[in-house]
């Protein structure tokens, strides 16, 4: 399903920048017409406009919208995964360990908050039976991390999520 998403973000790219480019280039041309005269009006019922402006509104909401989507099915997918697994396999930074309370974290991963800053330098690579993360440190709250899932590319380049764990602290 995420799969399915990355495609769509791929897909909406497209009429994306063409819709901003044949918007900007109206709007930039009726003002040069017209300066200070044009109206929003002027603007949508100029030749394609009134299949331009949707065509905009859509594809960059969908283009949002999807990467929170992308986020929610990632973090159901890394709890049913652990739910049903029997037993664990955990890498933390190539060396393997037993860390139940790591487990238990990524079980209970949760979202960032809207505007919810968490910045960090310090990166550990986790390996999870065969879901790998990489997590980042917050520089203020030592037990906080930000969680990459890198099993889809655009999951390893955008955080999914927040987890707080203290079972981190000796690497």
């Amino acid at each position: 399903m995420i799969e399915a998403f990355q495609i769509l973000i791929y897909i909406l790219i497209v009429p994306a920048i063409v819709s901003f480019t044949w918007t900007f280039g109206v709007v930039g041309g009726l003002l040069i017409e017209n300066f200070g005269k044009i109206t929003w009006k002027d603007v949508f019922l100029y030749r394609n406009m009134k299949f331009v402006i949707p065509i905009l509104i859509i594809s960059y909401s969908g283009i949002f919208i999807s990467g929170g989507i992308i986020s929610n099915l990632a973090r159901s997918e890394i709890r049913d995964r652990i739910t049903k697994a029997e037993k664990f396999e955990i890498k933390i930074i190539d060396s393997i360990t037993v860390n139940n309370s790591l487990v238990i974290a990524f079980k209970n991963i949760e979202s960032r908050g809207f505007g919810e800053r968490i910045s960090g330098k310090q990166e550990f690579q986790i390996e999870i039976n065969d879901m790998k993360f990489k997590a980042v440190r917050n520089f203020s709250n030592k037990n906080l991390y930000l969680i990459y899932y890198n099993n889809y590319r655009t999951t390893s380049k955008n955080p999914i999520g927040k987890i707080y764990t203290g079972s981190l602290s000796n690497f």
